[in-house]
């Protein structure tokens, strides 16, 4: 470390970081290598230092107080799904860190588990939420009001057992703040103004852009793709930035490309988006064999730097989102 040390210039990979608007070592390290090599003119040298130096900037040696536990202890906390087959699959629930991608094809269910984690968000930390509201940017389609209004009654039924549904419930309508989003410039106003005004006086764990596609991918020209990669890179690191700083939940939705690869399709935006999110899951949906077969759903997921890539088939009811556990 102190060799290596020798050789990088810490001014000049300072100065690559605050071009690429990468703050704080949590940021760092929510970077594969590879997406760091990506930073302007930095060398493996220069990774492998700044990693070591991000993570012992966090990692303190020695004995900590139990206060100090609790406060580290919110960077890992998940949101419940409300489904124990899915969370466990999720290892949990989502990650309150980074940014999380959820893809799939049209009518796969993005948007209803979105939908489902505002309401599993309000819940308290003992039942899987965070105690917290949530926000939500729509960039596509108005917000499904009346969808959402159906689960304020059928979510909790689903998700509590009888001797518990009588309890007082979270006023779900009074924590969910929602935005509507034409284009990228309005992205840009939203997540670099109006959004941290509203997290520093109300609280909120969980964002949600629905979808990060519907701006990304129609307002940009050919020759508009390096104006577009720096719009998302801006827009992607403020998302990070709010994460980190109020340890808060983010979910991206994403349409879906079809593929020439193994996979039939992939997620849109391609590399430049790509490197910006720290888990992948993808939502799929498959047509019918027959008249008398149903739709075969399954969440994936595709990468997350602490889960194993898996799967787990669901089904979409009046109550939401929920997996199918597998027979023995």
């Amino acid at each position: 470390m102190a060799r290596s040390s020798k050789l990088v210039n810490s001014e000049t990979v300072q100065h690559e970081l605050d071009k690429a608007e990468i703050k704080g070592p949590d940021a760092i390290l929510q970077l594969s290598d590879y997406g760091l090599l990506r930073v302007g003119s930095l060398g493996p040298v220069e990774i492998n230092w700044l990693s070591n130096n991000a993570a012992a900037s966090l990692l303190k040696p020695g004995f900590i107080t139990a206060l100090e536990f609790e406060k580290q202890e919110d960077n890992w906390r998940r949101v419940s799904t409300g489904c124990h087959v899915i969370d466990k699959v999720l290892g949990g629930g989502f990650p309150v860190r980074g940014i999380t991608e959820l893809s799939g094809e049209s009518s796969c269910g993005k948007t209803q588990l979105c939908l489902q984690l505002c309401l599993s968000v309000q819940y308290p930390i003992s039942q899987g939420g965070l105690d917290a509201g949530a926000v939500y940017i729509c960039t596509e389609d108005s917000f499904p009001a009346k969808r959402l209004q159906q689960l304020f009654t059928t979510y909790p039924q689903q998700r509590m057992s009888p001797s518990h549904i009588k309890e007082d419930l979270p006023k779900f309508g009074d924590n969910i703040f929602i935005e509507h989003v034409a284009d990228a410039a309005g992205m840009r106003q939203c997540v670099l103004g109006r959004l941290p005004k509203l997290l520093s006086h109300h609280s909120v764990k969980l964002i949600v852009v629905d979808s990060i596609a519907g701006v990304f991918r129609s307002c940009y020209e050919n020759n508009e793709m390096k104006h577009r990669a720096e719009d998302m890179r801006t827009v992607g690191g403020q998302l990070h930035k709010m994460a980190s700083q109020y340890k808060l939940c983010v979910i991206c939705v994403n349409q879906v490309t079809a593929s020439d690869g193994p996979q039939r399709s992939v997620p849109a935006l391609g590399l430049a988006w790509s490197n910006l999110v720290t888990s992948r899951i993808q939502m799929h949906r498959s047509e019918p064999d027959g008249a008398d077969s149903a739709s075969q759903r399954s969440l994936e997921i595709i990468f997350a730097p602490d889960l194993q890539p898996t799967s787990v088939s669901y089904t979409i009811s009046e109550a939401g989102v929920f997996g199918l556990a597998k027979l023995n």
